[in-house]
């Protein structure tokens, strides 16, 4: 779960470094001053409201980081590229380094590229290599106009800290990937290093490196200052942010006390400043609040910190009457003029935190959150999982939008899926320790399916997944699915130990498994688990199926190894038998780099002749043998007018985005998850599937349910 918002935040100051909006980012960024109301404002955009990077958005555009577009929006879906990201963070570091950048800006950078990068940010991007903030690709070019990544945006914030510290010695992007979430740069952010970042994500990642850097400097105790702050960026700025709580204030000045009690800031309002999570400055006495001064020392910002709401309620039946004015969605939700929010069992509402059902608030069934017990293979994310009486925590920002929804409800039985029918939309699964309880459940199109974590659809639904099915109502009589999340993880070989362990109330049993290249690997059962392979015992070979958190769901009897190849050919041969000669079928294949080929069981036809260069196959075999008793040729995924390019390919998962004939990226970008025998190809040649060179245009081959397999270029 990511937060909308800064709860619990250690009281400390931390110079913002800024310069006045004279100085906004040209080039699309930044291409009009925004303008103050004259006493208090909300918010600097007419497109932000309800955004959860609002006050991070609001907070760097009062101080002249950030700027909007001469229609007064930001637009933060849009991305954001590196000139315009390396000149936000210069500009961060304050008037210091952003005289110096002004002062380099007639001097053409020496990237091999230069021609391309904007004038407008010759000053900046020389600082910013200059201070080693930067690096160029290999190739010796900046790529200025390129959109900046996650990865790229966390490693140069993390380098404008200066905590070296954080930065592993792994590879490149895992070292500053790591760096980014033990600095707290990702935190707000939903962070896939090599995809682009957008104009919300660089402002959250910004505010949390202006905010959070100090404590990892020296002078801080526990993230609590005990002497004079140090600032982000070193002498010569004149900007301040401070969270502390609101000692005084007054319609012209405002006090804050650091968590000890101890004064933290006394000075004065601006003449125009935003306010975020009140109504009036006046009422904020005793609030924890987030303050931003302007280089005369006023306050031009102030937020509210509204965090971990304690508010506990019930959600509402069908007995609670419909409010005035909202239209009843289902039991709990209502909505008015396009704003959803939860009904209460006490009639009160709660407005979500958007103006989509669902959209910008995350939704938590028994999942870990004070007085909420928690089961992580319940744990779910959609408004749907949630039903009618259930028990609730929810936690608002600063507007009392609800933000995060904890709920209290039936924890779904683990189950086996028996048969999917995309006709009827209906799944049939079994659960109980025997499986001796079947359930057919309907899916709506409202219903949230997922397949090892990532958001998926019936037909990609296959017998033998597990899955964790929740029913409207709990299951009393209604068939429909809120979700289902279904695991797909097996684990096949000889049983070479069996373990059992009790303290007293519960009994464990591992179950430890020699694989077939050798490997061993220990299963827990997990609590509910069914032996359909007969009672388990030493030497037996069985197939494990695994639940989200890698327990043995169920033992099968023993199948087939199964392995992608890329067939190559088919062809007939002669053998003697006993009964004679007879004419085998055979495949020709690339199997994991080895050129084999391979008999078919008797009866089992040929498979399609391959057209150049070949085709990815699934191929099963007998057990304990070469004979091969299927194949199921993979599908090619369509790819429109474009060209698939792989972005990234680091720890085994794969980005992939489509790019049109101009060389642009298309709306058509989704991951590849390395599954079991998952192979690449590159002109017949076998690579590692996590090998595939960053830049290359592939093929991805998928089964018919969806799963990607293989890659081929």
């Amino acid at each position: 779960m990511q937060s909308h918002q800064q709860p619990g935040r250690r009281s400390f100051g931390v110079r913002l470094c800024a310069v006045g909006a004279a100085a906004a980012l040209a080039g699309g960024l930044s291409l009009a001053p925004a303008v103050l109301a004259a006493a208090a404002a909300g918010q600097p955009y007419t497109d932000i409201s309800g955004n959860k990077d609002a006050g991070a958005i609001t907070f760097l555009t009062a101080e002249g980081v950030l700027d909007g577009y001469a229609d007064h929006t930001y637009q933060p879906q849009n991305k954001i590229t590196r000139a315009e990201f390396t000149a936000a963070v210069v500009r961060m570091l304050g008037p210091k380094a952003s005289a110096t950048a002004q002062a380099l800006a007639d001097i053409t950078p020496s990237f091999t590229d230069a021609g391309s990068i904007p004038t407008w940010a010759w000053g900046y991007i020389n600082y910013a290599q200059s201070q080693k903030l930067i690096n160029g690709f290999p190739d010796g070019g900046f790529r200025p106009n390129t959109p900046v990544t996650m990865v790229q945006a966390a490693a140069i914030l993390v380098r404008a800290i200066g905590d070296t510290n954080a930065v592993t010695g792994t590879a490149w992007p895992a070292n500053y990937t790591v760096a980014a979430y033990n600095l707290n740069l990702a935190n707000g952010v939903t962070f896939f290093a090599n995809l682009p970042a957008t104009r919300g994500q660089v402002a959250q990642m910004i505010y949390d490196a202006t905010l959070l850097a100090p404590t990892l400097q020296s002078g801080y105790a526990s993230g609590i200052p005990t002497g004079q702050p140090l600032y982000l960026g070193g002498d010569g700025m004149a900007e301040s942010a401070w969270t502390g709580t609101v000692s005084t204030v007054t319609s012209s000045d405002i006090s804050l006390n650091n968590a000890q009690g101890q004064s933290l800031l006394s000075a004065p309002l601006a003449s125009s400043y935003y306010l975020l999570g009140s109504s009036s400055v006046t009422t904020l006495q005793g609030e924890s609040v987030t303050v931003a001064e302007n280089t005369q020392g006023q306050v031009d910002f102030i937020q509210v910190n509204v965090g971990q709401a304690t508010q506990s309620a019930t959600l509402a039946t069908a007995s609670v009457a419909t409010p005035a004015g909202y239209s009843r969605v289902d039991d709990w939700t209502v909505q008015n003029g396009g704003v959803f929010s939860l009904l209460l069992s006490n009639g009160s509402l709660v407005p979500l935190a958007s103006p989509s059902s669902g959209a910008g608030t995350d939704f938590y069934l028994n999942a870990p959150a004070a007085g909420v017990g928690a089961d992580a293979r319940a744990l779910v994310g959609n408004a749907y999982d949630l039903a009618a009486g259930d028990s609730v925590i929810y936690v608002v920002n600063s507007a009392g939008q609800a933000i995060t929804v904890y709920a209290s409800g039936p924890t779904a039985p683990l189950g086996v899926v028996d048969a999917v029918s995309t006709t009827n939309n209906t799944l049939t699964y079994s659960t109980g320790t025997s499986d001796t309880q079947v359930t057919s459940a309907t899916i709506q199109p409202w219903t949230v399916v997922t397949l090892n974590g990532a958001q998926s659809t019936l037909s990609a639904l296959q017998p033998g997944d597990v899955v964790s099915v929740s029913l409207v109502g709990g299951g009393n009589g209604d068939a429909n699915a809120r979700s289902v999340h279904a695991t797909r993880q097996s684990v096949s070989g000889t049983i070479d130990s069996l373990n059992t362990t009790s303290n007293g109330s519960t009994t464990t049993v591992t179950i430890g498994i020699t694989e077939s290249g050798g490997q061993t690997t220990s299963v827990v059962e997990d609590p509910s688990f069914d032996d359909r392979a007969g009672a388990l015992a030493i030497g037996q070979p069985v197939t494990l199926l695994l639940d989200a958190q890698g327990q043995a769901r169920q033992a099968l009897p023993a199948v087939g190894q199964q392995a992608v190849v890329l067939v190559e050919g088919t062809q007939q041969s002669t053998q003697a038998t006993t009964a004679g000669v007879q004419t085998v079928n055979e495949i020709v294949a690339d199997s994991a780099g080895q050129k084999q080929t391979y008999n078919l069981a008797n009866g089992l036809a040929l498979p399609p002749a391959p057209a150049a260069p070949g085709y990815l196959a699934v191929v099963t075999f007998q057990p304990g043998t070469n004979t091969v008793t299927g194949v199921t040729p993979l599908n090619e995924v369509a790819t429109g007018t474009g060209t698939l390019k792989v972005l990234t390919d680091s720890g085994g998962t794969i980005a992939v985005q489509e790019y049109n004939s101009s060389g642009e990226p298309t709306s058509t970008a989704f991951v590849l998850l390395q599954s079991s025998g998952a192979v690449a190809y590159n002109g017949g040649t076998y690579v590692p599937f996590a090998d595939a060179p960053i830049g290359q245009t592939v093929s991805v081959w998928a089964t018919a349910s969806g799963e990607v397999l293989g890659m081929t270029y």
